[in-house]
């Protein structure tokens, strides 16, 4: 089954059989999973901890307009960015740009959300000084990500441990004279 997000319809079935029937009889009727089902009944219990339909409902809505909003790019501020980085800023740069000269708040990861997305659609010329034409995200630096650390990825194999090559002079010099000439070692 994939997810789909409870009905009103539903929510309805839900309040009248909870009064009478098991979790799991619940679920076979509406084909939910039963842990979807005690999930809904247990976050929507009014204080007499009975099911409410309309309290859960009206919190679903509620979620779905909080859910997140599209970006605050507008076409006029994308033109903006865009010369901002024709002019080699980095989208960190120009985020502290426009936030110094025009007081808007903008994260950095939305530019890069933006620039990977027109990558996708459309291809942005730009004229170089050598006449050259280039991509708009071509012509910005390499953006290094700030979670980067120095320690080893869990997931990858540790190295094997190698011994230290002994070098070839050292083991292929010739004994001198002076040893040899020895009757014993000691």
């Amino acid at each position: 089954m994939s997810y789909t997000q409870l009905t009103q319809g539903e929510r309805y079935h839900i309040q009248y059989l909870s009064r009478h029937c098991t979790v799991t009889e619940i679920a076979k009727q509406l084909n939910r999973h039963k842990s979807t089902i005690s999930r809904e009944i247990r976050r929507h219990r009014t204080q007499g901890q009975q099911y409410s339909a309309e309290k859960a409902q009206r919190q679903s809505r509620t979620i779905k307009q909080r859910k997140r909003q599209p970006y605050k790019l507008d076409s006029q501020l994308i033109q903006h960015i865009d010369t901002l980085i024709r002019r080699k800023l980095s989208p960190e740069q120009v985020c502290a740009y426009l936030c110094k000269h025009h007081q808007i708040t903008l994260h950095h990861s939305t530019i890069y959300r933006y620039l990977r997305q027109d990558k996708k659609q459309r291809q942005h010329v730009v004229a170089t000084s050598q006449n050259m034409q280039q991509t708009l995200p071509q012509t910005l630096r390499q953006h290094m990500d700030q979670r980067q650390s120095t320690q080893p990825c869990r997931h990858r194999k540790p190295t094997r441990y190698r011994r230290p090559e002994i070098p070839v002079s050292a083991i292929g010099k010739p004994t001198p004279l002076s040893a040899k000439d020895r009757k014993a070692h000691y």
